[in-house]
């Protein structure tokens, strides 16, 4: 349903490597579970076997997923040698971030949760990583200092993505046949719930659980046909059946925000924040190698490969 969004992906901790990493993670949950013999493909008449290929994906993927937990542990580690705490109220605010950054660039933060679901990541898991990345900026935010010169530059540069379009919120239910959204239609018409109505019969699983609801979008996010529908709603208006590439869908707008042109002033924290996860993004690298370096780390080797 929606597109992806033309906000700026430059910050540090973006959800794409949270997703990078459940990903490594699936592919070494499942090799293991499905370990079996058998032939994947042949060349030329050779046989490729799958003990061979699971041997190999779990030595580099597995090797890959080990240095994570090793990085975990030596920033866990370094933050309690510095006396650094961190409250369960701030990866609550972490993670109420992170699910807004999902819902602003995926249409959805219950994304997050799907693909958390897929990889085998409980939310124990994702908080240890959120608590890492909190150690992280704690250690190493101290050493950086932005000037209001970097302010003044990065906002005359970048104004406009911090002014806020016209948006609204809207829900939708989706079905497969235009006959299928009439009824729904007439049956909303009658007087029948519409949230009750998008978990019964929509088939878009992101929204349907949460009564169809798709938050707040601006011009832009939508596919045309919907979009164009779902601005020309009044607050509380339920559209006729609208067409477009997945299906036949039935909209109702739930509320609409006029646009707003933003200030430097009103930009200012967002504008701190982006320039304070670039430079610890400059120097995490380095200050990670040296963590490294003077740690006693030893590995079994058990996994094979490097």
């Amino acid at each position: 349903m929606k597109k992806e969004s033309k906000r700026d992906k430059s910050r540090a901790f973006q959800p794409w490597q949270i997703m990078a990493g459940m990903a490594v993670l699936l592919v070494v949950i499942l090799v293991v579970i499905n370990y079996q013999s058998g032939v994947v493909a042949t060349v030329n008449g050779q046989r490729v076997y799958r003990s061979e290929f699971d041997r190999k994906v779990i030595a580099r993927v597995g090797n890959q997923v080990l240095e994570e937990i090793i990085t975990n542990i030596l920033i866990l580690q370094e933050g309690k040698k510095q006396g650094i705490t961190v409250a369960n109220s701030e990866v609550d605010a972490k993670l109420a971030e992170l699910k807004q950054r999902f819902e602003r660039q995926y249409g959805s933060s219950t994304i997050l949760d799907e693909y958390m679901a897929q990889s085998g990541w409980t939310p124990d898991d994702l908080r240890t990583f959120l608590k890492v990345q909190i150690i992280t900026e704690k250690i190493l935010k101290p050493k950086i200092q932005i000037a209001e010169d970097d302010i003044v530059a990065y906002w005359e540069e970048h104004s406009g993505e911090f002014d806020t379009p016209e948006m609204i919120k809207a829900s939708h239910i989706l079905v497969a046949t235009e006959a299928e959204a009439k009824d729904i239609v007439a049956r909303l018409k009658a007087g029948e719930d519409f949230a009750a109505l998008a978990k019964e019969k929509s088939t878009d699983a992101y929204s349907k659980e949460n009564g169809g609801s798709l938050g707040y979008f601006s011009r832009g996010d939508m596919t045309e046909a919907f979009e164009e529908a779902a601005f020309r709603l009044a607050v509380g208006q339920i559209s006729e059946p609208v067409q477009t590439f997945y299906g036949w869908h039935v909209i109702k707008l739930d509320d609409r925000k006029a646009a707003q042109r933003a200030t430097i002033e009103s930009a200012r924290a967002e504008i701190e924040q982006i320039l304070v996860e670039r430079e610890i993004d400059k120097l995490y690298g380095p200050w990670l190698a040296e963590l490294q370096e003077k740690a006693r780390i030893t590995k079994s080797g058990i996994l094979g490969g490097q």
